[in-house]
């Protein structure tokens, strides 16, 4: 038949937008899942990942995947034990790093190291909770062709040790925000790094900020970065837990780091941030100066309360504004 010899000639434009057409239907089934780690036992995550990986594979043909684990220079051996075996797996590739490089490069790292055209970047200390989780997100890439999908976090299911409440109640506190419905209303500072599938060609031409070393808006600084470049961010409800729940001293460090970072890094992250908007508000108003000494002295009563079994969100609240209010007020 005539159209089917002029179809099948290698420079008929047909045929080319074939090719091109098959070609992108076959890069969207290989996967490169990214997981950053430190001090953090990964095995049980990963096993997880790689029966949804198996599964998908033995549907799917076209399927591929890798799984790539970096170890930002872990110091418990108990991890590290548990953490090697990874590298034994198949598709999985284990990557100890020699020096602590921060959360923000160690990114970076596994992105340069990956193969395929999706990259899913999890947290460790997430803990799969759907069956159906791999699936959720390869459908909404391929139905909406999304640059980048969020697909949330959700909180542990119970609270088993009183020592981690602070964070426990905090996230039982967010729990409506973390919908995606209202992460919509948002989509840039409502997107996270804790769970979340990117281009790699759009991840290689904006990167995690390396001057973010600390703790703290790495996510939405990220998102910031993405919204300038013209992409969209699309949020899902294809949440993980976070099941590294962090007792509440450490908790409330890690906060009091984030708000620093926040402060260090500028007018245009604050702008995307509340409590900072609402520092600069009491600022306009000629009332941060009281908001910060009000802080200094109620601060170790409030600290006991959130040290405590029953901590107020509320306080919480107000404690990260006037400890933002202190940082401020003392330029």
């Amino acid at each position: 038949m005539p159209g089917l010899e002029n179809f099948f000639k290698t420079d008929s434009p047909v045929f080319i937008l074939f090719l091109v057409s098959l070609c992108r239907t076959y890069r969207k089934k290989m996967i490169s899942i990214l997981i950053p780690t430190c001090n953090y036992p990964c095995r049980k995550l990963v096993d997880s990942l790689l029966q949804q990986c198996e599964r998908l594979r033995a549907s799917v043909p076209a399927f591929a995947y890798e799984i790539l684990v970096a170890d930002d220079a872990s110091t418990l051996p108990e991890v590290l034990r548990e953490n090697e075996t990874i590298g034994l797996l198949d598709c999985c590739r284990y990557l100890p790093l020699t020096e602590n490089i921060g959360r923000a490069r160690i990114r970076n790292y596994l992105a340069d190291q990956s193969r395929y055209e999706a990259l899913l970047f999890l947290d460790s200390d997430a803990e799969v909770a759907d069956d159906h989780f791999l699936e959720k997100y390869l459908d909404a890439w391929h139905t909406t062709g999304a640059e980048v999908i969020c697909g949330g976090v959700a909180n542990i299911p119970a609270l088993n040790d009183p020592a981690c409440s602070l964070r426990y109640y905090y996230e039982e506190s967010v729990g409506k925000r973390r919908l995606a419905a209202e992460r919509m209303k948002h989509p840039c500072a409502r997107f996270s790094t804790f769970n979340f599938l990117i281009l790699r060609t759009l991840f290689l031409s904006i990167r995690f900020n390396e001057n973010c070393v600390h703790y703290g808006y790495e996510d939405v600084f990220f998102g910031m970065e993405i919204e300038r470049c013209g992409a969209h961010i699309l949020h899902i409800d294809n949440a993980l837990i976070h099941a590294g729940v962090e007792r509440n001293e450490v908790f409330l460090a890690k906060t009091e780091t984030a708000l620093r970072t926040l402060h260090y890094m500028g007018p245009d992250l604050q702008a995307y941030v509340t409590v900072s908007r609402t520092a600069m508000r009491l600022k306009r108003l000629h009332l941060l100066f009281l908001f910060a000494l009000l802080h200094r002295l109620f601060a170790p009563f409030i600290r006991h309360n959130l040290m405590g079994k029953s901590p107020s969100i509320f306080l919480f609240n107000v404690y990260k504004l006037g400890y933002y209010a202190t940082l401020e007020s003392s330029r």
